[in-house]
Protein backbone atom coordinates (compact mmCIF):
# COMPACT_ATOMS: atom_id res chain seq x y z
CA UNK A 1 0.00 0.00 0.00
CA UNK A 2 2.90 2.83 1.13
CA UNK A 3 4.73 1.42 -2.07
CA UNK A 4 1.58 2.00 -4.11
CA UNK A 5 1.24 5.17 -2.92
CA UNK A 6 5.19 6.22 -3.25
CA UNK A 7 4.02 5.34 -6.97
CA UNK A 8 1.45 7.48 -7.42
CA UNK A 9 3.48 10.51 -5.92
CA UNK A 10 6.30 9.74 -7.34
CA UNK A 11 4.39 9.55 -10.83
CA UNK A 12 2.53 12.57 -10.57
CA UNK A 13 5.59 15.02 -9.82
CA UNK A 14 7.32 13.36 -12.82
CA UNK A 15 3.65 14.49 -14.47
CA UNK A 16 3.76 17.82 -12.97
CA UNK A 17 7.25 18.70 -14.02
CA UNK A 18 6.34 17.63 -17.64
CA UNK A 19 3.71 20.10 -17.78
CA UNK A 20 5.39 23.07 -16.37
CA UNK A 21 7.89 21.99 -19.14
CA UNK A 22 5.74 22.43 -21.38
CA UNK A 23 3.99 25.18 -20.90
CA UNK A 24 7.05 27.04 -20.63
CA UNK A 25 7.58 25.84 -24.08
CA UNK A 26 4.18 27.32 -24.89
CA UNK A 27 4.72 30.52 -23.67
CA UNK A 28 8.28 30.97 -24.85
CA UNK A 29 6.90 30.20 -28.97
CA UNK A 30 3.82 32.37 -28.04
CA UNK A 31 6.87 35.52 -27.03
CA UNK A 32 8.55 34.64 -30.50
CA UNK A 33 5.56 34.67 -32.56
CA UNK A 34 4.13 38.16 -31.46
CA UNK A 35 7.35 39.66 -31.45
CA UNK A 36 8.51 38.92 -34.74
CA UNK A 37 4.24 39.02 -35.70
CA UNK A 38 4.12 42.76 -34.39
CA UNK A 39 7.48 44.06 -36.35
CA UNK A 40 6.55 42.29 -39.49
CA UNK A 41 3.07 43.99 -39.85
CA UNK A 42 3.75 47.18 -37.95
CA UNK A 43 7.30 48.38 -38.42
CA UNK A 44 8.75 46.38 -41.50
CA UNK A 45 7.86 49.02 -44.10
CA UNK A 46 9.19 48.25 -47.94
CA UNK A 47 9.77 52.16 -48.41
CA UNK A 48 12.23 53.70 -46.16
CA UNK A 49 13.27 57.58 -46.49
CA UNK A 50 16.78 57.09 -44.78
CA UNK A 51 19.67 55.27 -47.23
CA UNK A 52 21.32 54.05 -43.97
CA UNK A 53 17.40 52.53 -42.62
CA UNK A 54 17.09 50.98 -46.54
CA UNK A 55 20.48 49.01 -46.29
CA UNK A 56 20.12 48.32 -42.78
CA UNK A 57 16.43 46.42 -43.42
CA UNK A 58 18.45 45.04 -46.72
CA UNK A 59 21.29 43.41 -45.34
CA UNK A 60 21.12 43.76 -41.70
CA UNK A 61 23.61 46.19 -40.83
CA UNK A 62 24.74 49.33 -41.89
CA UNK A 63 28.51 50.89 -41.45
CA UNK A 64 28.51 54.15 -41.16
CA UNK A 65 32.78 55.80 -41.63
CA UNK A 66 33.96 58.87 -38.83
CA UNK A 67 30.66 59.17 -37.07
CA UNK A 68 33.00 60.30 -33.91
CA UNK A 69 36.17 62.12 -33.82
CA UNK A 70 39.11 60.24 -32.05
CA UNK A 71 39.50 63.12 -29.39
CA UNK A 72 35.87 62.31 -28.03
CA UNK A 73 36.93 58.53 -28.15
CA UNK A 74 40.08 58.65 -26.29
CA UNK A 75 38.96 61.01 -23.69
CA UNK A 76 36.52 58.05 -22.85
CA UNK A 77 39.56 55.60 -23.38
CA UNK A 78 41.85 57.75 -21.27
CA UNK A 79 38.93 57.54 -18.18
CA UNK A 80 38.76 54.16 -18.26
CA UNK A 81 41.93 52.94 -19.25
CA UNK A 82 43.36 51.66 -15.64
CA UNK A 83 39.82 49.52 -15.49
CA UNK A 84 40.41 47.83 -18.92
CA UNK A 85 44.13 46.93 -17.96
CA UNK A 86 43.42 45.98 -14.32
CA UNK A 87 40.34 43.82 -15.41
CA UNK A 88 41.95 42.14 -18.28
CA UNK A 89 45.29 41.26 -16.21
CA UNK A 90 42.80 39.52 -13.62
CA UNK A 91 40.70 37.98 -15.96
CA UNK A 92 40.72 34.05 -15.83
CA UNK A 93 37.86 33.15 -17.70
CA UNK A 94 36.46 34.29 -20.66
CA UNK A 95 38.03 36.87 -23.55
CA UNK A 96 36.12 39.84 -22.41
CA UNK A 97 35.76 42.96 -20.35
CA UNK A 98 32.15 44.99 -20.17
CA UNK A 99 32.46 48.11 -18.72
CA UNK A 100 28.41 49.62 -18.03
CA UNK A 101 28.72 53.12 -18.36
CA UNK A 102 26.15 56.26 -17.59
CA UNK A 103 24.70 58.94 -19.83
CA UNK A 104 26.97 61.96 -18.67
CA UNK A 105 29.99 59.13 -19.32
CA UNK A 106 29.13 59.59 -23.23
CA UNK A 107 26.76 62.73 -23.23
CA UNK A 108 29.31 63.52 -26.11
CA UNK A 109 29.10 60.85 -28.17
CA UNK A 110 25.42 61.17 -28.05
CA UNK A 111 25.78 64.65 -29.61
CA UNK A 112 27.42 63.19 -32.57
CA UNK A 113 24.91 60.59 -32.74
CA UNK A 114 21.93 63.35 -33.39
CA UNK A 115 24.44 65.40 -35.30
CA UNK A 116 24.93 62.34 -38.01
CA UNK A 117 20.92 61.66 -37.53
CA UNK A 118 21.81 57.81 -36.15
CA UNK A 119 18.57 58.01 -34.19
CA UNK A 120 16.37 58.90 -36.67
CA UNK A 121 17.97 55.49 -38.07
CA UNK A 122 16.59 53.40 -35.09
CA UNK A 123 13.28 55.56 -34.85
CA UNK A 124 12.64 54.34 -38.53
CA UNK A 125 13.33 51.22 -38.33
CA UNK A 126 12.04 50.24 -34.61
CA UNK A 127 9.52 53.17 -34.47
CA UNK A 128 9.56 54.53 -30.33
CA UNK A 129 12.59 53.15 -28.67
CA UNK A 130 15.01 52.53 -25.89
CA UNK A 131 18.45 52.44 -24.99
CA UNK A 132 18.75 49.08 -23.17
CA UNK A 133 22.41 49.56 -21.70
CA UNK A 134 25.57 51.04 -22.86
CA UNK A 135 29.06 50.23 -22.56
CA UNK A 136 32.64 49.82 -23.47
CA UNK A 137 33.17 46.07 -24.78
CA UNK A 138 36.82 45.15 -24.85
CA UNK A 139 37.68 41.98 -26.25
CA UNK A 140 41.42 40.49 -25.27
CA UNK A 141 44.03 38.58 -27.30
CA UNK A 142 42.29 35.31 -26.01
CA UNK A 143 40.93 32.69 -28.41
CA UNK A 144 37.19 32.02 -27.43
CA UNK A 145 34.81 29.49 -29.61
CA UNK A 146 31.78 28.92 -26.90
CA UNK A 147 28.73 31.43 -25.69
CA UNK A 148 28.48 35.10 -27.15
CA UNK A 149 31.51 33.60 -29.73
CA UNK A 150 29.32 31.15 -32.21
CA UNK A 151 26.88 32.36 -34.47
CA UNK A 152 23.28 33.11 -32.82
CA UNK A 153 20.96 35.63 -33.16
CA UNK A 154 19.59 37.39 -29.73
CA UNK A 155 16.47 36.58 -28.36
CA UNK A 156 14.28 39.80 -28.36
CA UNK A 157 13.55 39.32 -31.59
CA UNK A 158 14.62 42.57 -33.68
CA UNK A 159 16.31 44.85 -31.69
CA UNK A 160 19.62 46.98 -32.65
CA UNK A 161 23.27 46.82 -31.69
CA UNK A 162 25.63 49.73 -31.84
CA UNK A 163 29.09 49.72 -32.27
CA UNK A 164 31.35 52.50 -32.42
CA UNK A 165 34.72 51.82 -32.82
CA UNK A 166 37.33 52.63 -30.50
CA UNK A 167 40.03 51.11 -31.98
CA UNK A 168 42.50 51.04 -34.79
CA UNK A 169 41.67 49.54 -37.86
CA UNK A 170 43.61 46.08 -38.13
CA UNK A 171 42.78 43.03 -40.23
CA UNK A 172 43.83 41.05 -37.16
CA UNK A 173 41.13 42.10 -34.59
CA UNK A 174 38.08 40.02 -34.27
CA UNK A 175 35.19 41.74 -36.98
CA UNK A 176 32.04 41.82 -36.36
CA UNK A 177 30.80 38.77 -38.81
CA UNK A 178 27.14 39.02 -40.43
CA UNK A 179 24.77 36.30 -42.26
CA UNK A 180 23.49 38.86 -44.60
CA UNK A 181 20.11 39.16 -45.22
CA UNK A 182 19.58 37.00 -42.28
CA UNK A 183 17.55 39.31 -40.16
CA UNK A 184 14.39 39.11 -41.95
CA UNK A 185 14.13 34.84 -41.78
CA UNK A 186 11.47 34.01 -38.63
CA UNK A 187 13.29 32.00 -35.99
CA UNK A 188 11.89 29.93 -33.51
CA UNK A 189 13.65 28.06 -30.67
CA UNK A 190 13.17 26.13 -27.78
CA UNK A 191 16.14 25.89 -25.88
CA UNK A 192 19.48 27.86 -25.91
CA UNK A 193 21.25 25.14 -29.18
CA UNK A 194 18.39 26.42 -31.33
CA UNK A 195 19.05 29.92 -31.50
CA UNK A 196 23.05 29.17 -32.13
CA UNK A 197 24.66 27.58 -35.04
CA UNK A 198 27.87 25.95 -35.34
CA UNK A 199 26.94 25.10 -38.69
CA UNK A 200 27.86 28.75 -40.53
CA UNK A 201 30.78 28.54 -41.91
CA UNK A 202 32.71 31.95 -41.49
CA UNK A 203 32.93 32.09 -45.04
CA UNK A 204 29.32 32.38 -45.63
CA UNK A 205 28.97 35.47 -43.20
CA UNK A 206 29.70 39.49 -43.96
CA UNK A 207 32.99 40.38 -42.10
CA UNK A 208 32.63 43.84 -40.83
CA UNK A 209 35.82 45.68 -39.41
CA UNK A 210 35.51 49.23 -37.96
CA UNK A 211 38.15 51.92 -37.63
CA UNK A 212 38.66 54.69 -34.97
CA UNK A 213 35.47 56.41 -35.04
CA UNK A 214 33.57 54.16 -37.24
CA UNK A 215 29.94 53.24 -36.71
CA UNK A 216 28.23 49.99 -37.31
CA UNK A 217 24.28 49.11 -36.32
CA UNK A 218 23.05 46.03 -36.98
CA UNK A 219 19.60 44.11 -36.34
CA UNK A 220 20.50 41.27 -33.86
CA UNK A 221 17.57 39.33 -35.25
CA UNK A 222 20.09 38.01 -37.72
CA UNK A 223 22.78 35.15 -37.00
CA UNK A 224 25.61 37.32 -36.05
CA UNK A 225 29.29 36.93 -34.29
CA UNK A 226 31.81 33.72 -35.14
CA UNK A 227 35.05 31.75 -33.08
CA UNK A 228 37.41 34.27 -32.11
CA UNK A 229 40.46 32.85 -32.96
CA UNK A 230 44.08 34.40 -33.29
CA UNK A 231 43.05 37.83 -32.77
CA UNK A 232 44.68 41.07 -31.18
CA UNK A 233 42.73 43.32 -28.70
CA UNK A 234 39.96 45.22 -30.43
CA UNK A 235 37.53 48.20 -27.87
CA UNK A 236 34.11 49.29 -29.34
CA UNK A 237 31.41 51.37 -27.11
CA UNK A 238 28.24 48.94 -27.54
CA UNK A 239 24.77 49.99 -27.30
CA UNK A 240 21.39 47.98 -27.15
CA UNK A 241 18.61 49.57 -28.62
CA UNK A 242 15.23 48.13 -27.96
CA UNK A 243 11.06 49.14 -29.06
CA UNK A 244 9.20 50.92 -26.65
CA UNK A 245 5.90 50.96 -27.33
CA UNK A 246 2.71 49.40 -26.30
CA UNK A 247 3.71 46.13 -27.67
CA UNK A 248 7.08 46.41 -26.83
CA UNK A 249 9.08 47.78 -23.34
CA UNK A 250 11.79 47.07 -20.92
CA UNK A 251 11.27 46.90 -16.98
CA UNK A 252 14.11 49.57 -17.11
CA UNK A 253 11.85 51.66 -19.41
CA UNK A 254 11.88 54.86 -16.65
CA UNK A 255 15.00 53.88 -15.05
CA UNK A 256 17.84 54.17 -17.49
CA UNK A 257 19.71 57.67 -17.72
CA UNK A 258 19.61 56.99 -21.48
CA UNK A 259 15.85 57.60 -21.59
CA UNK A 260 15.91 61.55 -20.61
CA UNK A 261 17.76 61.56 -24.75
Amino acid sequence: MYFLVFDVLIMNKFLIHKLITLLKIINSIYYQIKIQLIFFLFYKKKNYINIFTQELSKNGYVKLKNIIPRDVIDKLLLNYRNQILSETNNLKNGYLIDISLKYNDVKDFFQYFEKNKIFNVCKEYLGNFEILNCKINHQTEKDFDTSSMQPHHDTRGNDLKIYVWMSDYNEKSHPLYYLKGSHNNWKFYITENHHRRKDILKEKMDKVYGDKGDLILFDTHGWHSHIKKNTVERTVLELTIIPNNYFFCSEATGQSSFNQI
